[in-house]
């Protein structure tokens, strides 16, 4: 019977981390897309209107920083969800 819960706790904790990883993948693409919206957009516009691309690199800098940091995580949650899983059907085989 504990060999089942762990399960049920392994499988819950595997998809946590998969929509984690989903929720990451998506900031992401709002990320870059709105990156290169600016860019986009900084050929058309005044240049007294433009950020020091110093400011643009920085801010891009630090969310890519953010991103990969929880995307580290999230995979360690998926993987630890799926190492559960693992463990507790090893152990109903005994």
């Amino acid at each position: 019977m504990a060999s089942s819960a762990a399960a049920r706790w392994g499988l819950i904790v595997f998809v946590i981390g998969i929509l984690l990883l989903l929720g990451v993948f998506f900031f992401s693409y709002g990320l870059f897309s709105y990156a290169a919206g600016q860019l986009v957009s900084s050929e058309t516009a005044p240049v007294n209107s433009l950020k020091p691309i110093s400011q643009l690199f920085f801010a891009t800098a630090m969310k890519l920083g953010c991103l990969i940091v929880m995307g580290y995580v999230a995979s360690l949650i998926a993987g630890r969800g799926l190492a559960l899983l693992k463990a507790s059907r090893e152990e109903a085989k005994k």
